[in-house]
């Protein structure tokens, strides 16, 4: 924890969660609480509840729970520390970070970025006034050429790194900044004792995180030197195969579809012309890190990558990795342009948008493209591309769906639909035997760890916190270590050890991933309404039901006299405990 625990009750009580909530989205008093808009996911009927009373909110339409401060980390796309020193910083709170052995290398970690964040910003503002100067004029001709106006170069913070080795160095150690920490950055290197810039020359843009922060810099040359591009290296604040161009705008649009583009222009053509919802990777080939950042965010992407064999190859590879992440991916090829850049510049914005709308589901691409791999007049390869075809068939789990495929196939092959309806369901029979294997062995895998329900564990943990009278007649039976998931034994620690003024948003904020918040602030959700001898009865049964599980779990392990002897005991516990209220 870098915050004490008075602090943090401090900053949860200055902040009202609903008026937090309020200065982002509209809520409609309704039942005893307030609901709104999810600003999670797209929806039409408001379904994102909170709880004043309790100080948590809840969506039960895609899941999401927390308290304020869960909110301001997903709404913001804050980690732990900076959402409790924005709301802080709301409530005027001065903060007192606690600084001990064990956090000093989180402490100068955490300073270290901020001022390379500070160094990013000056340098952002330092290249954007070259570009409007005299200095600037060739690049200003060429961003003329690209079609970019002004507004667009104002939002995405358009530089120009000029002529010279030296100009962003001088300029960053007149605003006192080290040579180390300068290198640390990256925008300045070290060769022979001597101090240079990364960039100059180039047509600069910004990166940003998805909070906004600009983390690096891709410069672009206005001449004919090489490389075409250059990227900022790896540094702590940036590392590009984690981070997508453009997301941080986008996700601000409220939307889980997304377009995929290959580069920094074709972005800024598409916004440009209305398109909102682009992203692209920042010169590399797109990985398994950027969809999980994308899963977070989207449930459908169309690639639209350039229209030549590497492009070609680069969305076969992509599909391959989005569609394990169950988003729904389609594919667009334009013809008689590159790149939508050059297709918006041919045909218009309009033009391009039509096109977008009929994007083709990625199984029809796959067929496409392996079409033309093979030549179909030829009856060897004319059987190859109809195994192989099969195979991306046999994955394709809607019936309706299949039989569409199947359909264009048969027409392309002239092969009888029903032979290859066959040939599909051989291979599923296939794949069904070793998925089932694979099914059976993770259950008994979740047997094997799972003996203890969540469900008996939450519902003693809810009564706990509703019912707080119940907390001494419960700690003498179930000790901390009866609980074997980690962060429900830590939930009831919590509250074993802060009964004065405990409430469910105290509990919740003891954990500082945004997942685990989202997973303990959903016990909380259900209000105990019952009456005593409901709750004796419920109480009873749901702590034999998690003590017995204890026991079973751990007499698998046994191999000493002595815990066996301890089992015994706590067995014959069990058998005679009633709690009475």
């Amino acid at each position: 924890m870098f915050f004490s625990d008075e602090i943090l009750e401090e900053v949860r009580n200055s902040n009202n969660i609903k008026d937090i909530i309020s200065s982002y989205l509209k809520l409609t008093p309704k039942g005893g609480g307030y609901f709104g808009l999810c600003p999670f996911h797209n929806e039409k009927t408001p379904s994102f509840s909170v709880n004043e009373s309790k100080q948590l909110y809840h969506c039960f339409g895609c899941g999401e729970s927390g308290n304020v401060i869960t909110f301001i980390m997903k709404i913001e796309n804050y980690d732990f520390i900076d959402a409790v020193k924005h709301l802080a910083n709301i409530a005027r709170i001065d903060l007192e970070e606690i600084k001990n052995t064990n956090k000093d290398d989180y402490v100068k970690r955490h300073n270290e970025k901020k001022e390379l964040l500070e160094i990013h910003k000056l340098s952002g503002r330092y290249y954007y006034d070259k570009l409007q100067s005299k200095e600037g004029v060739q690049c200003r001709d060429y961003i003329k050429k690209r079609s970019i106006v002004l507004s667009t170069q104002r939002k995405y913070g358009l530089g120009y790194s000029k002529v010279g080795k030296s100009n962003l160095h001088k300029y960053l150690l007149e605003k006192g900044y080290t040579n180390e920490l300068l290198l640390k950055s990256g925008l300045i290197i070290k060769k022979d004792d001597k101090y240079y810039d990364r960039f100059f020359n180039r047509l600069m843009f910004p990166i940003f995180n998805v909070r906004g922060d600009i983390v690096g810099f891709g410069g672009r040359v206005i001449d004919n030197n090489m490389p075409k591009y250059l990227n900022s290296p790896e540094t702590i604040l940036f590392n590009k195969s984690k981070i997508l161009y453009n997301l941080n705008f986008a996700i601000k649009k409220n939307t889980e579809n997304f377009i995929l583009v290959e580069g920094y222009l074709d972005v800024i053509a598409m916004e440009q012309s209305g398109i909102t919802n682009s992203i692209a990777t920042l010169g590399t080939a797109f990985n398994n890190e950027h969809m999980k950042i994308l899963k977070r965010y989207a449930k459908k992407i169309t690639i639209l990558f350039d229209n030549d064999d590497a492009g070609i190859k680069a969305t076969l590879k992509t599909i391959g990795l989005l569609v394990k992440s169950d988003i729904k991916v389609k594919v667009l090829l334009l013809n008689n342009a590159k790149d939508p850049d050059e297709y918006i510049k041919k045909f218009g914005a309009m033009k391009l948008k039509e096109e977008l709308k009929n994007a083709k589901p990625y199984v029809l691409f796959k067929i496409e493209t392996l079409k033309n791999k093979y030549d179909i007049k030829n009856l060897d390869e004319k059987i190859e591309f109809i195994k192989e075809t099969v195979k991306i068939l046999s994955s394709v789990e809607s019936s309706a769906e299949r039989e569409i495929y199947i359909k264009e196939v048969a027409r392309i092959t002239g092969i009888a639909g029903e032979s290859l309806k066959e040939d599909i369901k051989e291979g599923k029979v296939v794949n069904n035997k070793v998925s089932k294997f694979v099914n059976i062995k993770k259950e008994s895998e979740n047997i094997k760890n799972n003996f203890q329900r969540k469900e008996n564990v939450e519902n003693i943990l809810n009564m706990l916190i509703c019912k707080p009278l119940l907390i001494h007649k419960v700690k003498d039976i179930l000790k901390e270590e009866y609980i074997i998931d980690d962060d429900y034994r830590k939930a009831l620690k919590i509250i074993f050890t802060n009964e004065e003024n405990l409430t469910p948003s105290f509990v919740v904020s003891n954990f500082y991933e945004i997942e685990k918040q989202k997973k303990i602030s959903k016990i909380f959700n259900t209000d105990i309404e019952f009456s005593n001898k409901e709750i004796e009865k419920a109480l009873n049964d749901q702590l034999k039901t998690v003590l017995e599980s204890y026991i079973k779990t751990k007499s698998n392990a046994i191999k000493k006299i002595e815990d066996l002897k301890e089992m015994n005991k706590l067995k014959q516990k069990i058998k005679n405990m009633y709690i009475k209220l």
